[in-house]
Formats: C-alpha cells, structure tokens, sequence
C-alpha cells in the first residue's frame, strides 16, 4: 500500500523522458505524492513555489541543451531561493548511446 502525502510534491528532473517515467512510475507505486517532471533544471525552478518536499535530480542535466544548468547548479539555486527545508535525491544515470 501507497503511503499518502496527497498535498505535497515530488519533482523528478531529468533530461531523459524514459528515466522519469522510470521513477514516476516506482515512486507512484510507493508513495501517493503528486508528481511533476521536469526535462530541465530551468523548468523545475519556474515551479518551485509548490514547495516540493522532495526533488529527484539528475547529475547530468544538461546532456541535450548546451546552455541548461546540470544537477549541481540546480540544486545549489534551489537552496538558494527557498527559505525551508527540501530533500534532495541527486541521481547518475547515463543511458548508452
């Protein structure tokens, strides 16, 4: 059984569509919080005045947009903007090419 945070958010942020639907699709399976994703760093930030308990960041980010900020930078403005506590989960994943 899911655990219900229904009011609060998870972001996954990751420029790889299939490695978010990856973990949108795990993390639904265990916890009822409203999900959002994101396929660049710059994005999620536009969003962060849903105060998200949890954000879910790629390392390398900005793997496709040359000008996009990778994990690393992203978390350091989310720290810099917010004024509470947020989890952060920084994940590696490198798909083969």
């Amino acid at each position: 059984m899911a655990i219900e945070h229904s009011e609060q958010y998870i972001f996954l942020v990751d420029d790889e569509p299939i490695q978010n639907e990856m973990l949108k699709d795990h993390i639904s399976s265990l916890f009822e919080y409203k999900l959002k994703t994101y396929e660049s760093g710059e994005d999620a930030l536009k969003d962060m005045h849903l105060n998200p308990a949890i954000v879910v960041l790629d390392f390398h980010l900005n793997s496709h947009l040359p000008d996009a900020q990778n994990g690393v930078e992203v978390l350091k403005k989310i720290k810099e903007i917010m004024r509470y506590s947020i989890e952060f989960v920084m994940v590696n994943m490198k798909t083969s090419n």
